[in-house]
């Protein structure tokens, strides 16, 4: 009898047993892999395959992606591996700058993949044992690096390697085409710079005096007006501006009287505070055939114009008729 009462506490002690108890386990969580790592994992790939190889020497071309073109990032992948390969003191590598040098001189350009013919041609170049390259394939959110391994002796492929890079922000900026860069620098150097707009050609030819207007702009509620006058006639004249007759019109039909004259060197002050300066006409002498600076002051300017329709401008026995003038602000 016993025995049976003994049955039921060694049933549930057996039951108690069966229970799954909590698994510790010890396993640290494993870091997602970073773009320096992957490219040291790279590294460490190439490492194993040149060394096994016995190859010393060698040169590493940029990356380019399945359609040939080469990204930032192809260049700093060449870079770092450039760098890292180096540090190793196991080889001796080519600098880029150096290896751009000399397929330019012997017009060679090739980045990615790379041909047989190409391959020992450069190797024969500078010595070279081998050459590291490959493609750089977008697959979303990763970047897939296929690195290969080639002899310049045979221009076959020895040896391959490849990594997954996660596609992050600074990895994203790197895989824009260097073609495009370096396209849109060139559009940048080849515009050309911008210069103020070309002043229109507007003359006026009266009883041998060529008047040509060199530009005119708004400044200080005043329209300025630069004339140059050349007096066309076999010998020397004077030539007297008047001031009250003399004025402007702009588009929308608001005249503008002179206020200030400048005739070569000098300049006479036509209105003042006060009303008229009480002469009525001034100029000077024209030497035949030497142009002379006659600057035409209007005012006042009360609203932006963006031209004046007419200038006339009073010299006594004729008026001169300027037309169609812009007015820069």
């Amino acid at each position: 009898m016993k025995s049976f009462k003994v049955f039921p506490l060694v049933f549930i002690l057996f039951l108690l047993g069966c229970v799954k108890q909590p698994i510790h386990s010890n396993t640290k969580s494993l870091n997602p892999p970073t773009l320096d790592s992957q490219i040291g994992l790279l590294t460490e790939q190439i490492v194993a395959s040149l060394s096994g190889a016995g190859n010393q020497k060698i040169a590493i071309i940029e990356f380019s992606n399945l359609d040939g073109q080469v990204t930032r990032f192809g260049q700093f992948l060449a870079e770092e591996l450039i760098t890292r390969l180096y540090s190793t003191g196991k080889f001796e590598v080519i600098e880029r700058q150096l290896l751009k040098k000399v397929l330019n001189e012997h017009k060679l350009t090739f980045s990615g993949l790379i041909d047989a013919s190409s391959a020992q041609a450069v190797g024969k170049i500078l010595g070279i044992d081998a050459i590291a390259s490959g493609t750089v394939t977008d697959l979303g959110p990763s970047v897939k690096v296929n690195a290969r391994l080639i002899s310049t002796e045979t221009g076959k492929i020895f040896a391959v390697a490849s990594v997954d890079i996660i596609k992050d922000a600074v990895v994203s900026k790197l895989m824009e085409p260097a073609s495009a860069l370096a396209d849109t620098e060139t559009r940048q150097k080849s515009q050309p710079v911008p210069t103020e707009k070309a002043f229109p050609e507007i003359t006026a030819e009266i009883d041998a005096y060529l008047f040509k207007v060199t530009g005119c702009r708004s400044s200080s509620g005043l329209v300025v007006c630069n004339i140059q006058v050349t007096n066309n006639a076999p010998n020397d004249r004077d030539l007297t501006i008047w001031f009250l007759p003399t004025k402007a019109w702009d588009n929308n039909g608001k005249n503008y009287y002179l206020h200030q004259l400048v005739f070569a060197d000098q300049r006479f002050r036509v209105r003042t505070a006060d009303g008229w300066s009480g002469s009525s006409r001034n100029g000077g002498k024209l030497i035949s055939g030497v142009p002379v600076k006659l600057e035409i002051v209007l005012g006042e300017l009360r609203t932006p114009i963006d031209k004046l329709s007419l200038l006339e401008i009073a010299c006594g026995s004729f008026t001169v008729k300027l037309r169609d003038i812009p007015v820069q602000q």
